[in-house]
């Protein structure tokens, strides 16, 4: 897989500027967001059984999803747990796909295995290409200004949600995920055209920014990531992806196990946000800090200092009767144990339409 164009997947201000991090995050919130996402594969599946190939080996009803259509799927294991969790476009001719961050020779490595006697090309587009997410309620007009146009408004479901556009001799991809309250917008852009393409985003008004504003913007957005809350330790009912689910479709890797969780009420944790009292290192990418009372009662996966909030916010999954909003709960970290309370976990982040 090719190296993102800046090694820390983002733009923006350092971490240390306090000032700088404010004001990117009300831009980013107010306005739009600009960030590069080179780190999550972009593959091109085509071929006459490529959306039944996915329909079958993944969660989503993807049997009627018509050109132009998005979607949302887990690639998930005969346990029901999690491996990624996939947005996809279906086009005229083929399917795009983004994966989670890293993902992309796993996933090549799993479209490998299940493709056995279909017809199904797949291609990868990262040594070619570079991904940027444009996100905020004014990325429609951030387009519009360099001449690109938004698809897939809202109340336009017919519309078309990936088109392909020019700008300064430049074919760019724009696949629109979230059309509601934060317009989620993905630019392929060809990767010697990128650092023009940002430019001229910047300049028609999008904020870059750096991890730190980008975990502050995803934790309040309640959005999990594969890596982190998306991992072979939980399972999509768990990680509230139940708009990635079909819950009426056949059989595919996992489904008897969802299947035994709805009918036998089975879910035993949910993923939750908390407000801690003070803030705390950041749990590594795939490790977890655990409740004080055990693992068995909850388990953080992320951390970021939240803007919105003026107070740092942990995301992970707390078990059911821990999940409920005012509920005290005590994290054990390498800094100490830290009190917390729960919050209300934000509806629109795992709303994908």
């Amino acid at each position: 897989m090719s190296t993102p164009l800046n090694e820390s997947a983002a733009f923006g201000p350092p971490a240390g500027d306090a000032s700088q991090l404010i004001a990117s995050h009300r831009a980013a919130r107010d306005g739009a967001a600009l960030i590069d996402r080179s780190d999550r594969a972009r593959l091109v599946l085509s071929g006459p059984d490529a959306l039944d190939l996915l329909h079958r080996t993944t969660t989503a009803d993807l049997s009627e999803l018509a050109a132009g259509q998005f979607a949302t799927t887990v690639i998930q294991i005969e346990t029901g747990r999690i491996l990624d969790w996939l947005l996809l476009w279906r086009r005229t001719d083929d399917l795009l796909i983004v994966t989670g961050p890293g993902r992309g020779a796993a996933d090549l490595e799993w479209l490998d295995r299940m493709v056995i006697m279909d017809d199904v090309t797949v291609r990868s587009l990262d040594d070619e290409s570079a991904l940027f997410e444009l996100s905020g309620p004014d990325a429609a007009a951030i387009l519009g200004r360099l001449g690109l146009k938004l698809p897939g408004r809202v109340g336009a479901a017919a519309e078309p949600r990936c088109v392909d556009g020019i700008v300064d001799g430049a074919l760019i991809t724009v696949a629109i995920a979230r059309r509601a309250e934060h317009p989620e917008c993905w630019l392929v852009v060809p990767r010697a055209a990128a650092p023009a393409v940002a430019a001229r985003l910047q300049q028609a008004g999008a904020t870059p920014i750096g991890l730190v504003v980008d975990e502050a913007l995803r934790l309040e957005r309640g959005q999990p990531l594969v890596g982190r809350e998306l991992t072979n330790q939980a399972n999509p009912l768990e990680a509230r992806l139940h708009a990635s689910i079909g819950f009426r479709k056949g059989c595919y890797p996992g489904q008897e196990v969802i299947a035994r969780m709805i009918t036998y009420k089975s879910v035993k944790r949910i993923l939750s946000l908390i407000q801690l009292e003070r803030a705390v290192t950041a749990p590594r990418t795939g490790s977890s800090y655990p409740l004080a009372d055990g693992t068995a009662a909850g388990r953080i996966t992320s951390t970021a200092w939240s803007f919105q909030h003026a107070a740092p916010l942990a995301m992970g999954y707390l078990r059911n009767d821990l999940a409920l909003t005012g509920t005290k709960v005590t994290v054990n970290t390498p800094d100490g144990p830290v009190g917390g309370q729960v919050i209300d976990f934000p509806i629109a982040g795992t709303q994908w339409n």
